[in-house]
């Protein structure tokens, strides 16, 4: 419901790289809105509208800048009393985002974000499902990319798929358009720093699913067969699969813990692979994964790994933050290949057990600058969605992950209409990889 604040939404952290990026899509996005920048540094934040006006030829004279520091919670309050929606654009998550939640849930005010870190997402849940549930508020993290877009497949997947899904296989390959482009980042040391950082918070998942999820996960038959940690589709093949369920796995489950405990419906089962040209290249990320995570662990070799970005992640990250040539030549496509039963459970969600899986759906997504170009659009789409059309979204408000608090709006055709930016197809169904 709409209140007479003063801003639709507002962007916070618009002088960081995924803020300006935000900035120069919201730019055309919210034409017929009112909304405003944040940040913590005034000159920052004008440099970076001035250079997105030149870029839009947009006059933006009049946009207003907001200043507001996590380190100073006053000013967070002030800020978020004066939208119905906040973008937040600021990082480590696990470091700025509680105290922007908190207050955004006290002064009525929806929030999202891009924050793909399953314990800080998962602990927000824990801490403030309910009173967001009693201010009506919805708080829906993990906007961004890549557990986005593929939350949104999977929830048009069921809607699709004219039966049961039992399971979905995901399949992620990364190239690059261009293959003169030299190689150098792709993201600014904050992506770095919160990524070591959900790395190092894995351990304590259990102990807040424990918490969260008082009722058990059912035993779904047949079980989802999973693939060794590096296999090819054949032996013909150089193609190699690195089995990855790390961050993407955890928004998924939680959605579909939703979909089990609130709408009676059976989850899905899913498992995400990487897909990489030769076999060299899967066991050496395997290796440097394993590594990471180890260092990740430990208070000493952890403040090392977050110190160097560029050492660590192989040039992949940087304090001078990513090369624009770089990551505008980067492509992805996901290929979900769900597999199930051609019939519907007439009695109960675990009638369905045999193992006569007949029916089978492949849906593609791809697109071009998965970070900085489809990633902000998800998270602008997010804020819109939210802001006009809380009216079919899930019960009056929660802490929610983005498939659960998008199911029955509009968001997908959204995303649909953005085809420059992102592609969606449905192709002819093969025998998974």
């Amino acid at each position: 419901m709409k209140t007479n604040k003063a801003f639709d939404i507002i962007i916070f952290g618009a002088s960081g790289f995924v803020g300006r990026h935000t900035v120069l899509k919201a730019v055309t996005m919210f034409k017929n809105l009112s909304w405003a920048v944040a940040g913590r540094n005034r000159e920052k934040l004008q440099l970076i509208v001035c250079q997105i006006a030149e870029r839009t030829f947009k006059d933006l004279r009049e946009l207003p800048i907001l200043i507001a520091d996590v380190r100073d919670e006053s000013s967070i309050i002030r800020m978020v009393e004066n939208c119905e929606v906040l973008i937040n654009c600021c990082g480590p998550i696990q470091l700025c985002g509680e105290v922007i939640i908190k207050n955004c849930i006290k002064s009525g005010t929806h929030y999202v974000d891009i924050s793909n870190d399953p314990y800080f997402n998962e602990l927000m849940q824990l801490k403030y499902h309910e009173s967001a549930k009693e201010n009506n508020i919805y708080v829906v993290s993990a906007c961004g990319f890549q557990s986005f877009a593929m939350e949104m497949g999977l929830n048009f997947m069921h809607e699709n798929f004219n039966g049961t899904i039992n399971y979905v296989d995901a399949y992620v390959k990364y190239s690059c358009t261009n293959p003169h482009v030299p190689f150098g980042p792709i993201g600014s040391d904050t992506v770095w720093k919160s990524m070591i950082l959900a790395c190092s918070k894995i351990g304590e998942l259990p102990q807040i699913r424990q918490r969260l999820r008082q009722k058990p996960w059912p035993v779904l038959l047949p079980k989802q067969p999973i693939k060794r940690l590096l296999h090819r589709p054949d032996q013909q093949s150089r193609v190699t699969f690195v089995r990855f369920p790390l961050i993407d796995q955890q928004d998924i489950e939680r959605s579909q813990y939703y979909f089990y405990k609130l709408d009676k419906q059976r989850p899905i089962q899913f498992y995400k692979y990487l897909v990489f040209p030769s076999f060299l290249l899967a066991f050496l990320f395997a290796l440097w994964t394993l590594l990471i995570s180890l260092m990740a662990n430990f208070d000493k070799t952890r403040e090392i790994v977050i110190e160097y970005p560029r050492l660590f992640s192989v040039g992949l990250f940087s304090p001078k933050g990513p090369d624009l040539r770089i990551v505008a030549n980067i492509k992805f496509q996901m290929t979900l290949y769900g597999v199930g039963w051609s019939r519907y459970p007439i009695h109960s969600i675990y009638e369905l057990n045999d193992e006569r899986l007949d029916q089978a759906m492949c849906l593609e997504i791809s697109g071009t600058n998965p970070i900085y170009n489809v990633g902000c659009l998800c998270l602008l789409l997010s804020a819109l969605t939210v802001l006009q059309e809380q009216n079919v979204m899930p019960s009056n408000g929660g802490v929610y992950p983005p498939g659960y608090a998008f199911k029955g709006t509009s968001l997908f055709n959204r995303m649909e209409y953005y085809d420059n930016y992102i592609n969606i197809r449905i192709s002819e169904p093969v025998h998974s990889m």
